[in-house]
């Protein structure tokens, strides 16, 4: 490394060369080489982003650049339609804008050995650096390429695409599979919202089309349609026509403005003892900046959420739930939280809350303590917030779940803390149809569901269906 010459300044300030601009076999240095190059056969430009990928042009020839420039004919050498091609060709859409990435994080795809996978990891690294230093490379979010034999896939950048230049901060932080992925669930990015027809018409087709590697956080862009992945089983792998794609309804609103703050407790010992101003900066580029940037989080307001060790809780989110996005605004005070501060205001509001869902004539209380069951409404209010699941059901999937009588003896209603009277009418959960303990004053969980779509005791959303032989 010591021996070889400066890299050369990134040409991304400068214009696209035309197709002119680029001699058949010609030697280029780094600083001439742009990301686009003329075709041997038609002299129309063609697109590789400085990356060693082969490149089909419209005319119909196969093209692959060295790392001098020099252009020569390819060939597949891989069957079409293959993992392989995602690798070795070209398909990225050139955005138009030539620009420095900020930030890029990979995953490699590999087997960790038993030992120490951060370390492996940093050595991967390295390699990757290395591989940036020949020459300005062009990357896109979601892009795979090869380097030295491994396998490498971009799995968040910001901007979206751009020039990796020194001053990029590059990480490497997964080991990624070519496992096949059971279960993948996605939403619709807004102003797009999610139907049967896209589902069936741009979706499915896709996934069926040949096999391609997603991984949780990924973006799709098909057709115009954008879709964020939320979930996938496992994490990363490729997707089988016997993968099972679920769709959530509507779409998904970027996060306008998100206010957070970590835990003083999580805190390194020297960022504890900083100054207002010195631990908004150092927050911001240690946990902040890396977790959102270049990345589509879904989050809402009240969750909270792990960053490097450091729990964080989100104090504003416009809309209350949504996606983070480049231009989204992110704030921090620069005062951290403390637990024991935290776990009081929790502790007030829960019991505000809990009387809250009380009616306004409570029934007679028989044999109960009611602070002891107001204790026990709180404790339940706390599991289902920090669950995330805080989402209220549909009127539909209300009226869906089963009511009937109540008899003297069946208990006492957890939501507004009143025994059942005979005759009462109550709702049953499809999660609980056996259990007695289980069973809410109609009006009582019909109140909660408007909130929250999990059931109050065993957290089962409310449209879950037992399945029976």
């Amino acid at each position: 490394m010591g021996n070889q010459p400066p890299v050369p300044p990134c040409p991304s300030a400068s214009p696209v060369p035309t197709a002119e601009s680029g001699v058949q076999g010609r030697r280029c240095t780094a600083s001439e080489v742009s990301v686009v190059f003329a075709c041997m056969g038609c002299g129309r430009e063609c697109f590789d982003g400085n990356m060693p990928k082969a490149v089909e042009c419209v005319c119909g020839l196969r093209m692959l650049r060295d790392d001098y420039g020099a252009v020569m004919q390819e060939t597949w050498p891989f069957e079409s339609g293959s993992i392989d091609e995602d690798f070795a060709v070209c398909t990225t859409q050139f955005q138009g804008m030539l620009r420095d990435l900020e930030i890029a994080t990979f995953g490699v795809f590999a087997d960790p050995l038993e030992g120490d996978t951060g370390e492996l990891l940093r050595l991967e690294l390295v390699s990757l650096r290395a591989f940036f230093q020949v020459r300005p490379r062009f990357l896109s979010e979601g892009e795979c390429f090869l380097h030295q034999g491994s396998r490498y896939k971009v799995l968040s950048a910001y901007p979206s695409q751009g020039f990796v230049t020194p001053t990029t901060s590059l990480a490497c932080t997964d080991f990624l599979t070519l496992e096949e992925v059971a279960v993948v669930r996605v939403v619709a990015l807004a102003p797009c919202r999610m139907t049967r027809d896209l589902e069936e018409v741009i979706l499915q087709p896709y996934l069926r089309s040949r096999p391609h590697h997603l991984h949780s956080g990924q973006l799709l862009s098909l057709k115009g349609l954008q879709v964020l992945i939320l979930h996938m089983t496992p994490k990363d792998g490729l997707t089988t026509p016997t993968t099972t794609l679920m769709c959530e309804s509507g779409s998904l609103q970027p996060i306008k403005t998100l206010r957070l703050s970590p835990y003083l407790e999580d805190l390194p010992r020297e960022m504890q003892r900083l100054d207002r101003l010195s631990s908004m900066k150092a927050v911001f580029a240690k946990y902040i900046v890396p977790y959102f940037k270049g990345w589509r989080r879904v989050v809402m307001h009240g969750q909270e959420l792990g960053i490097k060790g450091v729990e964080f809780r989100i104090h504003l989110a416009r809309p209350i739930r949504g996606y983070v996005s480049d231009s989204t605004s992110l704030l921090y005070h620069g005062r951290p939280l403390s637990r024991r501060e935290e776990l009081n205001r929790q502790i007030q509001q829960d019991e505000v809350m809990a009387r809250s869902l009380q009616p306004q004539a409570p029934r007679r209380l028989r044999g109960r303590d009611t602070r002891d069951m107001l204790i026990q409404v709180i404790e339940m209010l706390h599991v289902i917030r920090v669950s995330g699941e805080s989402e209220g059901a549909s009127q539909l999937e209300i009226d869906l779940l089963p009511t009937h009588k109540a008899s003297t003896h069946s208990g006492s209603c957890l939501i507004c803390l009143s025994e059942y009277e005979a005759e009462e009418c109550v709702r049953t959960l499809p999660c609980c149809k056996t259990y007695t303990v289980h069973f809410f004053h109609k009006d009582c969980v019909d109140k909660w569901f408007k909130d929250n779509r999990l059931c109050p005791v065993c957290k089962t959303p409310a449209n879950y269906r037992e399945e029976r032989v």
